[in-house]
């Protein structure tokens, strides 16, 4: 585990961290980085991949109701 390795000052001094969605990282980013929430930024790729399967799901279900 990457945050494992760093010690706590060094944790202290993370500003921001970039991640895809997968729950894992973000728990681990919030139990070891003091106030993640604000820290936490998610990479434009996989913001794209979610809004994109979401709207194909409501577009499929759409299409089965006409």
């Amino acid at each position: 585990m990457y945050y494992k390795t760093l010690d706590k000052e060094n944790r202290k001094r993370i500003r921001s961290v970039s991640m895809d969605m997968w729950k894992p990282y973000i728990m681990s980013t919030k139990r070891y980085v003091k106030d993640a929430d604000s820290k936490i930024v998610f990479d434009r790729f996989h913001i794209s991949k979610h809004m994109n399967q979401t709207l194909d799901d409501v577009r499929k279900h759409e299409n089965t109701i006409l």
